[in-house]
């Protein structure tokens, strides 16, 4: 068992550090109501990575040929164009926004299923990168992807004020500007499609509304509280789902990260709600 985790250490330092960062991200875009935009830009991610694969096997490449960065980039080109687009309906529809949106996911599904009933080799690509797992990445992958979300987490430190503003005119005064600034926003979708791409649609979405939805149902009153605990939620929540796949049989990773999510996030709630009687 010890050989299995050291096998797998970096990708689950890379999948953790990922999660925490995008825990954190979350709980602004769910204040800031931005739910199914995100939905659109992961999904957009998902759509762009198999059509970079679909066309370069279309021009006669081998699917084994493409470097991993290909589709990468095509993850992050569709998470940039879709999530452009989807902040572009809501700020210009206020009164039928969320359906437009809705409609925006829905055609992005249906292009990613078609695309692979047309190139039935894009099955098992399209099948990591909707479910994930954390046993795919190789190291060398895991250890840029741990970089690289080191320099996330700074970036939110560093800007952590001046995000947290923007959330709070959201939620509290329902500010009608722009509710991020253009760096901003690339960082967050840049953020997305490199988790689509490492870690799958779902895992991306789990670990980004999961911890502070459920949370909320407390009603923290500390924002800081509220983003400490989502944090540490997701950082304890990962690798014991991660463990979970690997002592148990047949059981996926990403699906097993989830359940953990929901269940120390519940248990996050409960001990909160202890410390506040015991006051």
């Amino acid at each position: 068992m010890v050989e299995i985790f050291k096998l797998f250490a970096w990708p689950l330092l890379a999948g953790t550090l990922l999660g925490v960062a995008l825990s954190v991200v979350g709980v602004h875009l769910a204040g800031r109501n931005r739910t199914v935009q995100v939905l659109n830009s992961a999904q957009g991610a998902e759509l762009g990575s198999l059509l970079v694969i679909f066309f370069g096997f279309t021009a006669g490449a081998e699917i084994e040929s493409l470097s991993p960065l290909h589709s990468l980039f095509g993850a992050a080109g569709g998470a940039l164009l879709f999530g452009f687009l989807s902040q572009f309906i809501t700020s210009s529809n206020q009164s039928s926004r969320t359906p437009l949106l809705l409609s925006l996911w829905i055609f992005l599904v249906a292009a990613t299923q078609l695309s692979i009933a047309l190139n039935p080799t894009l099955e098992a690509h399209f099948s990591r990168m909707l479910l994930g797992d954390l046993t795919t990445l190789s190291n060398s992958e895991s250890q840029w992807i741990s970089a690289l979300t080191c320099a996330a987490l700074l970036f939110i430190a560093k800007n952590h004020n001046s995000m947290l503003k923007r959330t709070f005119d959201s939620a509290i005064f329902r500010v009608k500007r722009a509710l991020t600034t253009e760096t901003e926003d690339v960082f967050i979708l840049v953020l997305i499609s490199l988790s689509t791409w490492a870690f799958g649609f779902l895992y991306t979405c789990a670990v980004l509304f999961i911890p502070t939805s459920l949370l909320s149902l407390g009603r923290l009153k500390n924002s800081a509280l509220h983003f400490g605990t989502a944090a540490s939620t997701t950082f304890i929540a990962v690798p014991i789902g991660f463990v979970v796949s690997l002592t148990g049989q047949n059981i996926p990773t990403t699906p097993s990260v989830v359940v953990s999510l929901v269940v120390v996030s519940f248990l996050a709630l409960i001990v909160l709600d202890l410390k506040k009687r015991s006051y």
